[in-house]
């Protein structure tokens, strides 16, 4: 129901199996409230949530409740803290996994293809600026480098900022890379 990422096409595919979809790229606030409210009152054994929304209003809300969550970002922790959630909710975000494996490898996966396909630009031979070089700015950086990129790094911490340079990233104050 995110219309910032969700892929109109991978919805498609999903609607035309057994799967009910309500989320589209562009959906107005009231058409993500609708998809909200129609979420809320569909029957759910388990919720795997992507920012914290839905989690939040089944625990304000009281229909059926599933009988646990995960909830898989830090702003969804965040839009949780401090409220009474009647079930559990698994903090997928704060696993050595997510961080370890999931941060350093797959988001750079997945974001640039997402990146390229938009407006049909490949990497190969343009500069790209990764801001910090923690387990999401590696992936991201070397994803971009095996895609062609001339990827320049932007990083305070000296460890880091030397391994940017290990991996064959030129290291630049965050003015000149920009």
């Amino acid at each position: 129901m995110n219309p910032d990422s969700t892929d109109d096409v991978g919805a498609a595919v999903l609607a035309r199996g057994v799967v009910e979809v309500w989320g589209w790229s562009r959906m107005t606030e009231g058409e993500r409230q609708e998809g909200l409210d129609w979420l809320l009152s569909e029957p759910a054994d388990a919720v795997s949530d992507m920012g914290g929304e839905l989690i939040e209003a089944l625990a304000r809300g009281g229909r059926d409740l599933p009988a646990g969550a995960l909830e898989a970002t830090t702003s969804g922790i965040h839009r949780i803290a401090g409220l009474d959630v009647p079930f559990p909710v698994f903090d997928w975000n704060g696993i050595p996994l997510e961080d370890r494996l999931h941060n350093r490898h797959h988001v750079g996966l997945q974001a640039w293809p997402a990146f390229c396909d938009m407006p049909g630009l490949a990497l190969h031979g343009r500069s790209v600026l990764v801001i910090a070089f923690g387990p999401v700015g590696r992936g991201v950086a070397l994803h971009a480098l095996a895609l062609g990129a001339l990827v320049s790094i932007s990083e305070l911490d000296r460890v880091r900022a030397l391994a940017a340079q290990h991996h064959d990233c030129r290291v630049v104050a965050l003015e000149e890379g920009l």
